[in-house]
């Protein structure tokens, strides 16, 4: 999202005052009935705003009354259009079932506490578990093709050690590689019987499920006529599951997201004119964990492929096999991310009959850290450079190109901005208002946190 020429990656998201996201806040829900207002300063950026970008999101508080509310829906993919072009059929159906609540009020203890006028509360949570078929289509041998003969391919195979063609387009059964012999027995499924050899020859209905909650509470406490404070904590947990690419023997991928949020402040009136907000936040992560159902380590050991020196155990996924004219074999890589917002905002406002001045500070701390497995267990493609066809070099266990990547360590950044800005506006007529401000950032150079650091 870009606003009036700013970068794509100059975006910042508040909730209550504290920073919920920077550049993105992908994968952050909030509850129904969290959310009370929501403003976007992209054409009035006053000084207040670190960027034009700028997305604010102010949550509904408790009030003197109880309220609440509880909701639930269900969604069916069998009751919805097909796209305009489709010739397909309606997937089966399965039904989505989402729930959840919404409550507020005064804090209220029968014959021990009665917080009207003082202690408020408010609450929200939902719950959804998604699950959505899908078609999932492959390009296999047939059975022919995996003992050798592939006079289906229509393309003169030649034998790379004498430059001949291989007789009757067929690879002797003691030239197959044993390798790629346990690979198709363990991971690449058999055609339907009569299916001959064509662009998606293989095709199965696969799941994808997502369950996932979010839940939001919300406390204030008056502290007497001129002092008020509030706290806040968000939390959002998903899980998706799904199959890995076709063909679907690769086992399943888990893709696991957890997000922590919480927002402290405290509002002080110096007089009718004068009013101080403090606020501190803090993003406990937005963090993603991508898993395989299988583990690195046993794949390889089952296929005869060894593992790169320094190995870690217990990290899940397998092999990426790359056959040109074929669907090859490919694991979801491990992976393991975290991100941390840290925010500490002071603003102080003075009102007068026809202006309004606000100045104050605001202290932005980020750090975030990554560990990636990709390519750890390996890449090899088959693209025909030696047999001149991708399947027949995969018979002959003869790739064009592999690679593998060293066990990696956790990599990050912890950059920290800070800023101190006056604004005023000043009303000139009933329907011209004056805004004008200075601010002053300071960036401070990313740190590595992990191995502390400064980038060149």
């Amino acid at each position: 999202m870009t606003a009036y020429g700013s970068r794509t990656y100059d975006r910042r998201v508040t909730l209550d005052g504290a920073v919920l996201g920077l550049t993105s806040t992908s994968g952050v829900r909030m509850p129904r009935g969290t959310v009370e207002e929501l403003q976007s300063s992209t054409l009035l950026a006053d000084a207040q705003h670190q960027t034009s970008n700028t997305t604010e999101m102010f949550t509904a508080k408790g009030t003197n009354d109880f309220h609440g509310a509880v909701w639930s829906e269900i969604q069916n993919a069998a009751l919805n259009a097909l796209n305009w072009y489709s010739t397909s059929k309606r997937p089966p159906g399965l039904p989505t079932i989402g729930l959840g609540f919404i409550a507020g009020g005064p804090a209220y203890i029968p014959k021990v506490y009665n917080g009207r006028n003082k202690t408020f509360f408010h609450m929200t949570f939902q719950r959804y578990n998604f699950n959505l078929p899908g078609p999932s289509s492959a390009t296999l041998p047939t059975a022919q093709m995996r003992a050798g003969n592939l006079s289906q391919q229509n393309t003169a195979i030649v034998d790379p050690i004498t430059n001949t063609p291989f007789p009757n387009a067929t690879i002797p059964a003691s030239r197959i590689s044993p390798i790629s012999q346990k690979i198709m027995d363990q991971f690449l499924p058999q055609v339907p019987a009569g299916a001959g050899f064509s662009q998606f020859n293989y095709n199965v209905l696969t799941l994808y499920n997502q369950p996932y909650h979010d839940l939001f509470l919300r406390a204030d406490q008056q502290l007497g006529a001129k002092d008020n404070v509030s706290f806040s904590y968000g939390y959002n947990y998903t899980i998706i599951r799904q199959p890995n690419s076709p063909p679907p023997n690769a086992g399943r991928n888990f893709l696991q997201r957890q997000f922590n949020f919480f927002n402290a402040s405290a509002n002080h009136i110096f007089s009718p004119t004068l009013l101080n907000e403090v606020n501190f936040g803090a993003r406990l992560g937005l963090y993603s964990k991508s898993t395989n159902s299988v583990l690195g380590q046993d794949v390889m050991s089952s296929i005869g492929l060894a593992l790169a020196p320094g190995t870690p155990s217990g990290i899940t996924g397998g092999p990426s096999i790359n056959i040109t004219g074929a669907t090859g074999l490919g694991f979801s890589a491990a992976s393991e991310s975290d991100e941390r917002v840290y925010t500490l905002r002071d603003n102080l406002s003075w009102t007068r009959s026809r202006s309004t001045t606000r100045t104050g500070f605001e202290l932005v701390r980020r750090r975030t850290e990554t560990t990636s497995f990709a390519n750890l267990f390996g890449t090899y493609n088959f693209t025909g450079l030696f047999a001149r066809t991708g399947f027949a070099d995969f018979l002959l266990g003869l790739p064009s190109q592999t690679s593998r990547n060293l066990p990696p360590g956790p990599i990050g950044q912890a950059p920290q901005q800070l800023g101190f800005f006056v604004n005023e506006d000043y009303r000139v007529r009933r329907n011209l208002t004056l805004n004008l401000g200075f601010r002053v950032q300071y960036n401070y150079a990313p740190i590595e946190p992990v191995r502390d650091r400064t980038h060149p």
